[in-house]
């Protein structure tokens, strides 16, 4: 599975008209080297413009592990 760019692109601008700023955003993998099958969003209200992408979130053995693993 994948994860489909016009869906994300379709909610950043469904947020930005209903006047909520996207202002980070996290890609969901269960595979260090796999591609992303789900995105989060964190959007506040009558904000400046500014997107941050988080690190990624890593799923494996049903726990979340956040950022880059070295």
């Amino acid at each position: 599975m994948f994860l489909d760019q016009t869906i994300l692109i379709s909610t950043l601008a469904a947020l930005r008209a209903a006047r909520l700023e996207p202002k980070r955003l996290a890609f969901v993998k269960n595979r260090p080297n796999g591609t992303p099958w789900l995105f989060l969003v964190e959007a506040q209200k009558g904000r400046r413009t500014g997107l941050r992408v988080e690190p990624d979130v890593l799923i494996t053995s049903g726990a979340a592990m956040y950022g880059p693993k070295g």
